[in-house]
């Protein structure tokens, strides 16, 4: 583990007293977590944009309720309810947040790894900056994963370093790259559209669709399946994954409640992108261990609701 391990809840209480101390209220957008079928469920704008030449600081938190955690080509829950709070703070293109999660019954991959010491089981930090340039938008990211180990010890934590660039336009064309460091070394390529319908005043819907693309960057010696090609039976290969792997398509209808409160219901199905993919989504997910091989899932229905406070 590098540094302090953030898992308390009382962290969560803390940083929302400084918040609300030395903020002034101000709308702000959401700081979406990187996922592929998640991304899209945390909530939309709060409150109007600011006026012209203000400069405020902004804050969101959002709570989510899934009923599956996934991420990048791998489902890291089974059969639970998954509560997934996030905090994000910004000012002038700079922004700092911290995301965690709990999950209700946690199921490790490897049964030789036991429980998990607790239901919180990851906390996420992450640094970022964007700026805009006419219709193209570009932003640079770093963020640390505290994921807890068996018995809750911290032997698996991460880091990434990310890019991104949007452009503005018809379908929102955007690529996220990102490079996994520490514990796991791998490259993850998104592409992604959205578009958002207006419905009224205080409804709309998001329709997103996501491709990713897995390029492992592990030493041979050191792979441990998740970097790894997998064949038709589940057997570990001794070769780099380096492939396209996932995509997912989510459907998101936010509704503003308030000025500064919106409810998000969405759903979201992801998929592997060839046979390659579906092996290593089947072989990576936490699934029923007797469960044969050819009977794992690779695609996965995820659903629930977010409801974020921006000011």
């Amino acid at each position: 583990m590098k540094g302090a391990r953030i898992r308390c809840g009382s962290l969560w209480i803390a940083a929302m007293v400084c918040l609300l101390a030395v903020l002034d209220p101000a709308p702000v957008r959401s700081e979406e977590r990187s996922t592929a079928a998640q991304a899209d469920t945390q909530s939309a704008v709060a409150a109007p944009a600011p006026a012209a030449g203000e400069e405020k600081p902004t804050a969101d938190l959002t709570v989510s309720a899934f009923n599956l955690y996934y991420y990048q080509g791998r489902a890291y829950s089974r059969n639970s309810l998954v509560i997934q709070p996030s905090l994000t703070i910004g000012y002038r293109g700079f922004s700092a947040g911290i995301w965690g999660n709990l999950d209700t019954n946690p199921y490790p991959l490897d049964p030789t790894e036991g429980k998990h010491g607790g239901n919180w089981t990851e906390t996420d930090v992450t640094l970022s900056y964007g700026k805009t340039f006419g219709r193209i938008s570009a932003g640079l990211s770093y963020a640390y994963y505290g994921i807890a180990g068996a018995e809750g010890a911290d032997t698996r934590d991460q880091h990434d370093l990310g890019v991104s660039v949007k452009l503005n336009t018809l379908l929102n064309p955007a690529l996220n790259i990102y490079y996994m460091f520490d514990n796991s070394q791998r490259w993850y390529f998104m592409l992604g559209v959205s578009h958002t319908f207006a419905i009224s005043g205080t409804l709309s819907l998001k329709v997103t669709a996501t491709a990713g693309y897995l390029a492992s960057a592990m030493d041979r010696a050191d792979m441990d399946g998740a970097h790894n090609r997998i064949d038709d039976r589940g057997t570990v290969l001794a070769e780099k994954y380096n492939n396209f792997l996932d995509a997912a398509v989510t459907v998101a209808l936010p509704v503003k409640i308030t000025k500064f409160i919106t409810v998000t219901p969405s759903v979201a199905l992801a998929f592997p992108l060839g046979k390659d993919a579906e092996n290593y989504m089947k072989y990576n997910s936490y699934t029923e261990t007797a469960m044969d091989f050819s009977d794992k899932p690779s695609r996965f229905l995820i659903y629930g609701l977010a409801a974020g406070f921006g000011f």
